[in-house]
């Protein structure tokens, strides 16, 4: 028996030892941060109001960084019932990636741009309903 458990060991140990290791590339542009693995020890590394068109604070969205990954991505939280958050994000002078939209009360988050380091990024969220609209200004967000 104590055969086999030497044999078991030494197989797993090979495979893990094959498994890829994340590495931070252009690989993650335009990917799930939380399905990639790259959420995984990611940081907050800004955060930005949400208001509504009287001025009031609705809600911050946060952006997080993944260092073993290279990338940044945005997520917030929606308060309001019945609307829709919407965001948008790009490295600076990228393309934009497609705009993510989701309904509800919800945690909410962008998939994520490859902007290694200090690359910085442009981001905007705008969270909509019947009659009610609040967001994070007329003009994108740039952070570096």
């Amino acid at each position: 028996m104590g055969r086999y458990l030497v044999a078991a060991g030494l197989v797993t140990g090979a495979v893990l030892a094959g498994a890829p290791v994340a590495q931070a590339g252009p690989q993650h542009h335009g990917t799930n941060p939380a399905t990639t693995g790259c959420a995984n020890g990611s940081t907050a590394i800004a955060s930005r109001p949400v208001t509504d068109a009287y001025g009031a604070h609705v809600t911050d969205v946060e952006v997080r960084y993944s260092a073993s990954c290279g990338t940044n991505w945005i997520r917030l939280y929606n308060p309001v019932p019945g609307t829709t958050a919407y965001k948008s994000i790009r490295a600076q002078g990228g393309d934009w990636l497609p705009v993510e939209a989701d309904g509800g009360t919800v945690w909410s988050y962008s998939m994520q741009v490859y902007a290694p380091g200090s690359t910085c990024i442009e981001f905007s969220v705008m969270i909509q309903g019947p009659g009610y609209q609040a967001d994070t200004g007329p003009y994108s967000i740039v952070i570096c």
